[in-house]
């Protein structure tokens, strides 16, 4: 085999192998959501939010109260909006467990 011919066996595997590893990573990124539903009351409505991206925060325009954690994530909830303040956590298919009645946001951790 041509010195040529190694080169572009070497290049080729490389490419493979750098394309699986895109796919993996691809594949991570796209499940990272939170599976379920997150829902709460906000003034007078209700809201719920279903496969919520995880990470992002949720600023409430009026205190938020009535939290259930539906999903398999953890939630993490702020006495403040732009999620600063004192924090509390509901786990993963919680319910109501561990919901405060002070939260003006909230993430989902990823």
């Amino acid at each position: 085999m041509t010195t040529t011919g190694r080169t572009m066996k070497v290049l080729t595997g490389a490419l493979a192998l750098g394309c699986a590893a895109g796919v993996a990573l691809g594949t991570a990124t796209a499940a990272s959501a939170s599976v379920g539903d997150f829902t709460y009351r906000s003034g007078q409505k209700d809201f719920r939010l279903h496969n919520e991206a995880d990470g992002p925060c949720h600023s409430l325009a009026e205190m938020g109260s009535r939290f259930k954690n539906l999903t398999g994530t953890t939630v993490e909830l702020f006495s403040d909006k732009d999620c600063h303040g004192r924090h509390a956590y509901m786990e993963p298919h919680a319910g109501a467990a561990g919901a405060p009645e002070w939260a003006w946001s909230f993430r989902f951790l990823p």
